[in-house]
């Protein structure tokens, strides 16, 4: 990070590359540099600013836990290859480990993209819902769920 900071204290944007998995991971400037998915041009509703900041927050929740997820399965990955002919464990082990290996390889990042879509819904759920309730309070319409019984 050092590198990016030059004489006069000032930070220099362009030497840093924010898709550089060893030298952005974890480091605080790595949030700001990154793109956004979604920016509201001009103040519409407080809703849509809500959403962006929680949009940028899920973006970048995703950014570090997938490149975390990516270095655990290549270390766990090399673990396996580099340790396979150490005598000392036991086949057990690797069968073992191997199992469990090959099964991250496989779920990890699935259930990473699961895990983030289904967070994607519920900002957008969060969203709809919240427009509905500046749009009833400016025309001045109660919004209440019916009481009857649910099946």
């Amino acid at each position: 990070m050092a590198k990016n900071i030059n004489q006069n204290n000032s930070f220099n944007v362009s030497s840093l590359d924010i898709f550089d998995k060893k030298n952005s991971k974890f480091d605080p400037l790595f949030s700001i540099m990154l793109p956004r998915y979604y920016d509201p041009p001009e103040y519409f509703c407080e809703p849509l600013y809500q959403f962006s900041y929680n949009l940028d927050s899920l973006q970048r929740y995703f950014e570090y836990t997938q490149r975390y997820i990516e270095e655990l399965l290549k270390d766990s990955d090399l673990h396996l290859k580099k340790n396979k002919n150490i005598d000392q464990n036991t086949a057990e082990f690797f069968d073992f480990y191997g199992d469990m290996n090959s099964t991250d390889q496989i779920y990890f990042i699935n259930n990473h993209l699961s895990n983030i879509l289904s967070s994607l819904f519920c900002l957008l759920e969060k969203l709809v819902n919240d427009i509905a309730d500046q749009i009833a309070v400016e025309k001045g319409i109660k919004m209440e769920l019916p009481l009857k019984e649910m099946p």
